[in-house]
């Protein structure tokens, strides 16, 4: 591949893999290896995906997952308490109401945002557990968070 095709698929992609520090880097970083560039074309093989150990794509182990979210390590095995109390309010809920019928609420962003406000306060005022429900108010106010979360997260995808 010419330096100038290598530039051109580069360009269009968000990272690179440096064969030199083993390492994906952002587009712009790295420019201190332009030199060696210039010595070996070889020097960065472009994916739009990376193995965070160093691995070639094709190579034995190799897991390209560098930079995406660590969902099992970084929420469910931090947080595995709170991921629980939440989907206990999240039943609780849709026994009153119906399974992903959160989804349809107008206003929703507004509204849960409200919710999430109320917890708060009634936990400052009555203590810690939700008279109603019999489950904590921050388990509510998570709850509300995260609907809130995910509409605003659905209205940007679609704007």
């Amino acid at each position: 591949m010419s330096m100038s095709a290598l530039g051109d698929a580069v360009a269009n992609t968000a990272a690179y893999w440096c064969v030199a520090c083993k390492d994906t880097h952002p587009l712009g970083e790295h420019t201190h290896h332009d030199v060696a560039a210039a010595h070996d074309k070889a020097w960065r093989q472009v994916l739009p995906e990376a193995d965070p150990t160093g691995r070639a794509p094709q190579e034995p182990g190799a897991k390209l997952d560098a930079g995406k979210a660590p969902v099992r390590r970084g929420l469910l095995e931090y947080f595995p308490r709170a991921c629980m109390a939440v989907a206990e309010v999240s039943a609780s809920g849709a026994k009153k109401y119906a399974w992903n019928g959160w989804e349809s609420v107008p206003q929703g962003v507004d509204r849960y945002g409200d919710a999430e406000a109320r917890h708060i306060c009634k936990a400052a005022i009555e203590g810690p557990v939700d008279a109603d429900y019999g489950h904590l108010h921050a388990a509510h106010e998570a709850w509300n968070a995260m609907a809130r979360l995910e509409l605003l997260l659905r209205e940007k995808e679609g704007a």
